[in-house]
C-alpha cells in the first residue's frame, strides 16, 4: 500500500469482503488488525505553506501549484486524485483547501494556526469516488517563518503527531490462500494478489492502480505500490512471535517520505 500523510495518506484505507473460510490457507495475517495511532511514526520533508496576499501554495503537497486564495475551483493537470483545487482564507489564523475529481469533493482540509503562531492544527476529511468517507486531525510544529508571507500559516511545519482518525481509516483485513492473498480496508483500498511478485489490480486509490507482493517468510509481507508501472510505494509488515502485533515500515517515494505503525488483532 501506498503510506504517505498525504496521500500518506492512503496507508489508512481499509473495508470487509466476505470469503469462505475453508478456502483460505493458515496464516498469521489472517483477520482483521487495527493500527495504533499513538505509534504512527513519519519522517519526511515539512509541510511548506506559502502566502502572498491572494495566493496560496503548499510546496510539499501531492497537489502542486500556485493558486488564488479566494475559494474558487482551479484546474489541476497531472494529478491522479483531483481535476480541481480550492483555497481560501477564512481569517487571519486558518486557510480551507478542497479538492475535486469531477466537479466532486474528494478531499477538505483547514489548517489552523495557534494563538503564538507556533502550532498548527490540520483537520482532514476523505471522501475518495466509490470508498467510504475518512476524517482525522494531525498537529504540526513550526519550524521556521516565512518572511514575505502575509499570513500567519506562511512557512515550514513538521508533523508533531497524528490526533485522530475516523476507526474506517485504521483497520486492515488480510486473507492468505495457497498462492494469492486478498486485502480489503474501511477506507476502500483492495487488492488480489498472487505471492510471487507479479503485479495485480488495486481499487479504491486513485494514485494506485498496481501492486506486486512478495511474502519474504511466515511472518513478513513486502508490498510494492504502482501508478502506471512506477513505483510510488513499499510497505514491509511483520508478525511478531505472539501473532497479535504486527510494525509496518512504508516509504513513500513520490513524497520522499517514510515512517512506521503498529497494528493489533484481537
Amino acid at each position: 500500500m501506498k503510506k504517505s500523510f498525504s496521500a500518506a495518506l492512503c496507508i489508512f484505507a481499509l473495508v470487509a469482503i466476505l470469503v469462505p473460510a475453508a478456502a483460505s490457507a493458515q496464516s498469521v495475517f489472517d483477520g482483521t488488525w487495527k493500527i495504533d495511532l499513538k505509534s504512527m511514526r513519519f519522517e519526511g520533508k515539512p509541510l511548506v505553506v506559502a502566502v502572498r496576499d491572494v495566493i496560496y501554495q503548499c510546496k510539499s503537497c501531492p497537489i502542486k501549484g500556485v493558486f488564488k486564495s479566494d475559494g474558487s475551483d482551479q484546474r489541476v493537470i497531472g494529478n491522479p486524485y483531483a481535476d480541481t483545487f480550492a483555497a481560501h482564507v477564512i481569517d487571519k489564523n486558518s486557510i480551507e483547501t478542497v479538492a475535486k475529481k469531477g466537479g466532486k469533493e474528494v478531499s477538505w482540509a483547514k489548517y489552523t494556526a495557534s494563538a503564538d503562531g507556533n502550532t498548527l492544527t490540520m483537520e482532514t476529511r476523505n471522501t475518495p469516488p466509490g470508498a467510504p468517507a475518512s476524517a482525522g486531525t494531525a498537529t504540526y510544529k513550526r519550524v521556521a517563518r516565512d518572511p514575505t508571507g502575509t499570513h500567519v500559516l506562511a512557512g515550514s511545519w513538521k508533523l508533531s503527531k497524528f490526533d485522530s482518525r475516523s476507526d474506517n481509516a485504521l483497520t486492515v483485513t488480510y486473507r492468505f490462500f495457497k498462492d494469492h492473498i486478498i486485502l480489503n480496508t474501511g477506507a476502500g483500498f483492495s487488492y488480489n494478489a498472487k505471492l510471487d511478485g507479479s503485479e495485480a489490480a488495486t481499487k479504491g486509490d486513485l494514485g494506485i492502480n498496481g501492486i506486486s507482493i512478495k511474502l519474504l517468510d511466515p511472518n513478513t509481507l513486502e508490498e510494492t505500490t504502482k501508478h502506471n508501472g512506477s513505483v510510488v510505494g513499499i510497505a514491509k509488515t511483520t508478525i511478531d512471535a505472539t501473532g497479535k502485533s504486527a510494525t509496518v515500515e512504508w516509504i513513500d517515494k513520490l513524497n520522499e517520505a517514510s515512517g512506521s505503525y503498529v497494528m493489533t488483532k484481537p
